[in-house]
């Protein structure tokens, strides 16, 4: 996520300023950021709730400059739901003596934070939100205040826009593969990258009320169906704004799957030019880098979409469509 802010992330009107990282990891380790300047590597401090804290009051301290400013919030980790209160967990949730102070009460940072000057923000966070009733029985909160933003420093009575977007519904775990980035936050990338752009007005925005949708088909095409009714993106205060601008696509990026995820690994997809000719566009589930998909850049046009099984029955009916950029999504359907 990180990467993708520093090289990817454009908005005219409010171009990326700053970037606080915390990772917690067993060994900690340099990143570089990702820019033509040569910045130099760094470590981050780990998310601890003292270094939480303080990388929290630096960020409502910038963002609370101007009401112009777009404040940007992603969390990646573990985390809770009581009813509708989500905690998420830090590196020393847990430590004896102060075993529930370890975690950002989401409802406190929220509310608090529409006491800020900046108008605009949006709150990314790809975590669990399973049921912690008995963990916090007794308990009058799920977390810890991480920052205290006075109403009266905003300046302006314009109401607060805030975007806040969960991989997962109230209770459910969200789905994670170790080692590698999750399905949400894959599907965040491509959906502000180009899955959630419209070129309607001429110029290709992502807007925070369009993430949703491409989120959600993009998780869909990562997941194994038996966990899409759980893991399920979903939207709270879901305001619509202006988030990202991309140049004008040139390709549809294109998710091709099956309906039977039982033969994935299995089944070799091809994509057939109908106007241009050439030959197929190949690749085999067993390579693909996504869990339960084969992407491929397409040329827009009308093209075949093909699936071949080592051993049939059963068999992958093929699928002829238009496709228009930025994004077409393909589900092969498995038969007898």
């Amino acid at each position: 996520m990180a990467d993708w802010l520093l090289t990817s992330f454009h908005n005219p009107h409010k171009p990326l300023a700053s970037l606080s990282l915390l990772v917690s990891d067993a060994v900690p380790t340099a990143y570089r950021p990702l820019r033509p300047d040569g910045a130099a590597a760094i470590v981050p401090l780990p998310a601890t709730l003292a270094n939480v804290k303080q990388a929290a009051r630096h960020w409502t301290d910038r963002v609370g400059t101007h009401q112009d400013n777009l404040a940007v919030f992603y969390f990646c980790g573990h985390g809770a739901s009581l009813g509708q209160q989500a905690a998420l967990l830090l590196e020393d949730f847990g430590e004896p003596g102060a075993d529930f102070e370890a975690a950002v009460d989401l409802d406190i940072l929220r509310g608090t934070m529409r006491n800020s000057r900046a108008i605009q923000q949006v709150y990314l966070l790809d975590c669990c939100r399973t049921s912690a009733d008995d963990f916090y029985r007794n308990e009058p909160s799920l977390g810890s205040r991480v920052v205290s933003v006075a109403s009266f420093q905003r300046g302006h009575s314009i109401p607060p826009q805030q975007f806040v977007l969960f991989p997962t519904i109230d209770g459910e775990e969200a789905f994670g593969i170790r080692d590698r980035v999750s399905a949400f936050t894959s599907s965040m990338i491509d959906a502000m990258s180009f899955a959630a752009a419209d070129g309607a007005t001429g110029v290709w925005r992502t807007t925070t009320g369009s993430l949703l949708s491409a989120v959600d088909l993009l998780v869909r095409h990562r997941v194994p169906e038996p966990l899409t009714k759980r893991s399920k993106p979903n939207a709270l205060d879901a305001t619509s704004f202006d988030f990202n601008v991309i140049d004008e696509p040139t390709v549809a990026r294109s998710f091709v799957t099956i309906s039977d995820l039982g033969l994935w690994g299995q089944v070799r997809i091809s994509c057939h030019d109908l106007d241009g000719g050439g030959p197929p566009r190949v690749a085999d589930s067993a390579d693909t880098a996504s869990a339960t998909c084969c992407a491929f850049e397409l040329p827009e046009g009308r093209w075949r979409f093909e699936g071949s099984l080592p051993a049939s029955p059963p068999t992958i009916r093929h699928h002829e469509r238009m496709l228009r950029v930025p994004v077409a999504y393909v589900t092969l359907e498995v038969g007898p």
